[in-house]
């Protein structure tokens, strides 16, 4: 995991080290000694336009970063993440970018958390193509649950900001590991890495610097939606979306959330 001097300074406090260097020195320290990597210079934070939903399970940031097995083979990460509290709800590794692999990380979150209010993700065409005039098999899967699939607006990468800074905590603790040679290798690696990220290193973008367990656990979850009874959940296999209309797969952009997330039925059965 990456460990920059906030981290390292929380853990030395944490740990009972007594006295504690402040950030700025343990940052002098790390280009000192040549182990700080150089990044090059970004916006301020302030140009920024942060937002955040207001439970678990309000929404839920979806993307896919490519990686490179032993022997040059590329596969794809699927990662899934609450937007919430940073909590990674599921990983799937797959062989390319594929709606059946989409479809499979967003089953195996369901499985294990409840159904999200929203979910976010690019413009692609394994995830969202609805700007295309297309409604792809993931939209019309979450759609007939209820989920509102959302994307963020061209050439806007930051809406996807919470993803792209996973994708990189995650290469950096793989850059740690051996190369995983197949699928299932690499899978058992990110499997392990959603488990420290989740449970053992403080998060900077939360509240506190708690981990995204405890903001997890913190809050109550939104309340899952309601399911659309007139389309059809081909979630027993990718199928055709065709059945679904553009009119009923949202490709609005996705907008800060101001308001507490409204009460909805029980969850569905998948």
């Amino acid at each position: 995991m990456d460990h920059g001097p906030i981290s390292v300074h929380e853990k030395m406090r944490d740990s009972g080290m007594t006295p504690v260097p402040s950030t700025a020195a343990l940052a002098r320290i790390f280009r000192d000694a040549n182990v700080a990597r150089a990044e090059p210079r970004k916006e301020p934070r302030a140009s920024y336009r942060r937002f955040v939903y207001p439970a678990p399970n309000a929404c839920w940031q979806l993307d896919a970063t490519d990686y490179v097995l032993t022997g040059g083979r590329t596969c794809v990460t699927f990662q899934l993440i609450d937007d919430h509290s940073r909590y990674a709800v599921a990983s799937h590794v797959a062989s390319g970018e594929t709606a059946e692999g989409a479809i499979a990380v967003v089953k195996k979150a369901i499985a294990a958390h409840g159904v999200p209010q929203r979910l976010l993700s690019d413009n692609g065409i394994a995830l969202n193509p609805s700007r295309r005039g297309v409604v792809g098999q993931l939209v019309a899967c979450v759609t007939a649950l209820g989920v509102e699939a959302i994307t963020g607006r061209p050439c806007k990468p930051t809406t996807q900001g919470k993803n792209e800074r996973f994708h990189q905590t995650l290469f950096r603790w793989l850059d740690k590991q051996p190369i995983a040679a197949t699928l299932e290798q690499l899978q058992e690696q990110v499997d392990r890495f959603d488990i420290i990220y989740n449970t053992e290193r403080p998060h900077q973008g939360l509240p506190g610097r708690i981990t995204p367990l405890q903001a997890w656990e913190t809050t109550p979850k939104a309340e899952p939606p309601r399911p659309r009874g007139d389309l059809i959940r081909p979630w027993a296999g990718t199928g055709s979306a065709s059945h679904a209309s553009p009119a009923t797969a949202s490709s609005r952009s996705v907008q800060p959330a101001s308001t507490s997330p409204g009460s909805w039925p029980a969850k569905p059965s998948i």
